[in-house]
C-alpha cells in the first residue's frame, strides 16, 4: 500500500506536469491531459513486457513502444507544440465549430506526432541528460557532491533549483535512486542548525523569532526561511554552513547514499533513505547538524552582530549591512 501511495505520483508525474504546462503555455488543459494520457495508456507498457519494442501505423510508419512515466520533458514540448498548434487553430478556424474542431484536432495531429515525433525524441533528451548527470556524479562523486551542497543555497537563491526535480525522477525511474536530495537535505540541515544556535545565543526578540522559525521551517525541508534569515545576512555564517555542507556532501558522494524517492529533506524525508546507505546518511546528517551548531555557536555569530543589520538594529538605521 505504502508502496503505490509513494510511487503513484511519479508514475502520472507526465500528466501533473502537462497540467502545469498547459496553463503556462497558454494551451487547453483538458487536451494537454488527453494528449499526455495516449503516452501513457497501459497498452505500451504491457506490449514492453510482452518484448515488443516498435510498431507499425498503418503498416508503414514506425512507432517506437516506450515507458513515459517519470518523465519531465516528453511533456513539457508535447505541451509546448500543443499550445502553438491551438494558437494556429484559433487564428483560422471559423469560430462556430472551434468547439468541435479543433479538440479533435488535437488528438490526431498533436497525439499522432506526439507518438511517433515528439514523444521518442523528447524521451531521448530526457535520458541523455539524466546519463549526462549520472556519469558526471560517477566520474567525481566526493567533489561534485561537496561542490553541489556547498553552492545549493545560491541554486536557490536564483531559482535553477526548480530544474532538478524532472533530474531526480529521471535517475530514479533509471536506477532506482537519487543522489541529489541527501546533498539538498545536507544544506537545509546545516542553516537549520545555524539557526538553533543564533536562536539560542541572541538576545534580540526579533532575531530569535526568526531564527526559530528558520530552524523548524529548515529543517523540515523548506529552504528560504534559513537561507534569508541566517544564511544571508551573516557572512561568518554562511561560511560555516557551506563548510559544513561540502563536507557532508562529499561524505554522501564517497559512499554513494541515496533516496528512493523525493520529499521534503530532511525532516520529511527519512523513510526515503533507508536503503543500504541509510548508516550513511544518519551518519553525514548528524555530523552537518553538530559542526554547524558549534560553529555558528561557538565562533560565526556573535550577540549583538545583528545590530549591524537594519533589520535588527534597535536604533532602526537605514542601511543594511552583510556582516563581515
Amino acid at each position: 500500500l505504502f508502496t503505490v501511495l509513494g510511487n503513484v505520483s511519479f508514475t502520472f508525474l507526465p500528466i501533473i506536469v502537462a497540467a502545469s504546462a498547459a496553463d503556462y503555455f497558454k494551451a487547453n488543459r483538458t487536451m494537454a491531459i488527453a494528449v499526455i494520457c495516449i503516452l501513457m495508456m497501459p497498452t505500451w507498457t504491457d506490449m514492453m513486457a510482452d518484448g515488443v519494442t516498435k510498431i507499425y501505423l498503418f503498416d508503414a510508419v514506425p512507432l517506437p513502444v516506450l515507458d513515459y512515466s517519470m518523465t519531465v520533458v516528453p511533456p513539457i514540448i508535447i505541451v509546448y507544440c500543443l499550445a502553438k498548434f491551438e494558437h494556429f487553430l484559433y487564428k483560422y478556424v471559423p469560430s462556430a465549430v472551434h468547439l468541435i474542431v479543433i479538440p479533435l484536432l488535437d488528438l490526431i495531429v498533436i497525439g499522432t506526432l506526439a507518438l511517433v515525433v515528439i514523444g521518442p525524441v523528447a524521451k531521448a533528451v530526457n535520458t541523455g541528460i539524466a546519463d549526462l548527470y549520472l556519469y558526471l556524479y560517477n566520474l567525481a562523486p566526493v567533489p561534485i557532491s561537496a561542490v553541489f551542497a556547498a553552492i545549493y543555497p545560491f541554486m536557490v537563491l536564483v531559482g535553477v533549483h526548480a530544474g532538478l526535480s524532472p533530474l531526480m525522477a529521471t535517475s530514479i525511474s533509471m536506477i532506482g535512486v537519487d543522489y541529489i536530495m541527501g546533498l539538498q537535505g545536507a544544506a537545509h540541515t546545516a542553516m537549520a542548525a545555524a539557526a538553533l544556535a543564533i536562536f539560542l545565543k541572541t538576545k534580540n526578540k526579533k532575531l530569535k523569532s526568526t531564527a526559530s522559525s528558520a530552524a523548524i521551517v529548515t529543517g523540515i525541508g523548506l529552504t528560504e526561511p534559513g537561507l534569508y534569515g541566517v544564511f544571508l545576512p551573516f557572512k561568518k555564517v554562511r561560511y560555516v554552513c557551506m563548510i559544513c555542507s561540502a563536507i557532508c556532501g562529499g561524505f554522501f558522494g564517497f559512499f554513494k547514499v541515496g533516496a528512493i524517492g523525493q520529499s521534503l529533506t530532511p525532516g520529511g524525508s527519512i523513510p526515503l533513505f533507508m536503503t543500504d546507505t541509510f548508516v550513511y546518511w544518519v551518519i553525514g546528517e548528524l555530523f552537518v547538524a553538530v559542526s554547524a551548531f558549534v560553529l555558528t555557536f561557538l565562533f560565526a555569530y556573535r550577540d549583538g552582530d545583528e545590530q549591524k543589520l537594519a533589520a535588527y538594529r534597535n536604533t532602526g538605521a537605514e542601511q543594511e549591512k552583510t556582516i563581515e
